[in-house]
């Protein structure tokens, strides 16, 4: 498996945990057995954001979040957006379709039969109701991404515009990308230089809007007939890239992983240490990681001082060295306070360098980039 590697400032914080209870040591100042409802709102900032969909590089339609859209028409999340038909002009006659996904790919159906799949829909657009508003959503390029590991994902860049002559709250209609062109290494590496603004279907599993509870998580009959666009470099769009894909149910075939793992995946992704939903990281942190398939860095054989933690379903199930410490030491107050308490160091494992001592669920373990 191929990883990422980016260089990284310098750590700035030493956290030390002590025995009987909680201490903090930031520039020589020590704090012992904090209470969370001391801190309030401090440095709460980075942990805003609550699940996988929240982020500012999530897929928006002027400002809202697309969201999952359903295949069915005119069914919609609630205050979402709903999927209406597909047209694309064929002899110079437009012909609309319904739109469906299958095995990651943007299929057209007329009557009950395929008429456009995946690339035959470039040039095509589907529109979206939200509100009594209509928006068309125009498919402007298809492509396929290659996985680290070989497999081949439909990548979508698409363009979108409400269909009226000025927006709800009156500003001028504009046509948007759906997807931030982000300008990132681990980006440009997957989809070309400068091309961040495409988007990958997860289907298969839906993930809640608002949170990451393994309770809310829906698969199978729950899950179908839903689907989202995941932008590249969002958490989604990351899990499938290093192998995770929801989609996959033969265990033998590439891509295929449980929902736990799935679960951990994007925990690690969104920096969640508490397991609760709420992410310390921002677009475009760096970070290095490795599964089971690359012992030196799962088995923390890397420099012990850049540690960040090892991943469960449940979260963090150590931490080191957050990884946005060094542009922020007091995140380690808001992960307090989100968690009630601290994860133990993972330096202070005796096993940590024996696969026999992990967590039998352990599914990644995280760096932070060398300084």
């Amino acid at each position: 498996m191929k990883h990422t590697l980016i260089t990284a400032p310098a750590l700035a914080l030493a956290l030390l945990a002590g025995v009987g209870g909680c201490m903090l040591e930031y520039d020589g100042a020590e704090s012992d057995a904090l209470d969370p409802a001391d801190l309030g709102e401090v440095h709460l900032a980075l942990s805003n954001c609550v699940g996988v969909l929240c982020g500012t590089n999530t897929g928006k339609i002027y400002d809202k979040i697309m969201g999952w859209l359903s295949e069915t028409p005119g069914v919609a999340e609630v205050d979402g957006f709903s999927l209406r038909y597909l047209e694309k002009k064929s002899g110079g006659l437009s012909q609309t379709y319904n739109l469906r996904v299958a095995e990651g790919r943007l299929q057209g159906f007329q009557d009950g039969v395929l008429m456009l799949d995946n690339e035959q829909l470039e040039g095509a657009f589907f529109t979206l109701e939200r509100n009594g508003d209509f928006y068309n959503v125009f498919i402007d390029d298809v492509m396929d991404i290659t996985t680290p590991d070989g497999v081949k994902v439909p990548a979508y860049k698409l363009r979108y515009k409400l269909d009226a002559p000025a927006l709800p709250d009156g500003r001028p209609v504009t046509e948007e990308l759906l997807c931030p062109n982000w300008k990132y290494a681990e980006v440009d590496e997957l989809v070309g230089p400068g091309e961040g603004a495409y988007s990958i279907i997860i289907h298969g599993e839906r993930y809640p809007n608002d949170g990451l509870d393994a309770a809310d998580i829906m698969t199978g009959t729950n899950a179908d007939g839903w689907f989202h666009f995941a932008c590249a470099s969002t958490a989604l769009f990351k899990m499938v890239m290093v192998g995770h894909d929801p989609k996959v149910t033969d265990p033998l075939a590439p891509g295929y992983s449980t929902t736990a793992q799935r679960l951990a995946t994007l925990r690690m992704f969104i920096a969640d240490y508490c397991g609760t939903g709420r992410t310390f990281t921002v677009t475009g942190e760096p970070l290095i990681w490795g599964g089971p398939a690359d012992p030196e860095k799962f088995f923390f054989g890397l420099n012990p001082k850049l540690r960040e933690t090892i991943w469960t379903p449940d979260g963090a199930h150590c931490l080191d060295v957050a990884r946005y410490a060094d542009k922020d030491p007091w995140i380690y107050f808001g992960i307090f306070a989100e968690c009630g308490a601290l994860p133990p160091a993972c330096s202070a494992d005796p096993g940590a360098g024996v696969f026999a001592a992990w967590p039998a669920d352990a599914v990644w373990a995280t760096y932070s980039p060398s300084p």
